[in-house]
């Protein structure tokens, strides 16, 4: 069952609150405070649904990534042994919706101390795509290349796309191809 609509409501505005305040402030100089009279809420209402502030930045890197997943549909489960094409195509697309979304990656990536949206969405994708029976090799080849690519795709948006997605794509999909042949999996 969902949650209910109410908390739900409540919730929803506190990371718009979050948002709008990571674009005028550090994250870690924000305060509940702020949050709850920006939002409308009050204190106690924000300690039923946190903990903390940083309970509720994960909650809004969840959504992000649930929303990715849910919107690119198969694309993220292209596996590192798939097709070199495949691959490409599927990488293409994921960097496609990021640029996209530009602005929301840009604020959280530039509000990111202790690399917490990196370290959210290889747990995350982690969970969803590497068993838990999986060797520490298998699971240290995901890190690398999750985390690899995640910082080449920043990169270039940081850098406002200086070549298309899929000349990313392959750059990225030609990278993990040469570690696959010196044993990487």
């Amino acid at each position: 069952m969902g949650e209910d609509k109410r908390i739900r409501k409540s919730k929803a505005a506190l990371k718009e609150a979050l948002l709008t305040l990571m674009k005028k402030k550090d994250f870690h100089k924000i305060s509940v405070k702020e949050l709850c009279g920006l939002a409308g809420l009050n204190r106690s209402t924000f300690y039923a649904n946190y903990r903390d502030t940083d309970e509720l930045l994960l909650d809004v890197h969840t959504d992000i990534f649930r929303q990715m997943t849910e919107t690119l549909g198969d694309d993220w489960t292209a596996a590192y042994d798939a097709p070199f094409g495949k691959r490409k195509e599927a990488l293409s697309r994921i960097i496609g919706y990021l640029a996209g979304r530009q602005e929301i990656f840009s604020l959280l990536l530039s509000n990111n101390d202790e690399n917490m949206f990196e370290k959210h969405m290889t747990d995350y994708y982690g969970k969803l795509y590497v068993p838990q029976e999986a060797s520490w090799r298998e699971r240290y080849v995901f890190l690398y290349h999750s985390i690899g690519s995640f910082s080449l795709i920043c990169q270039w948006l940081e850098e406002r796309s200086p070549c298309g997605p899929e000349e990313l794509a392959e750059l990225i999909c030609f990278m993990a191809e040469s570690g696959k042949e010196r044993g990487g999996k």
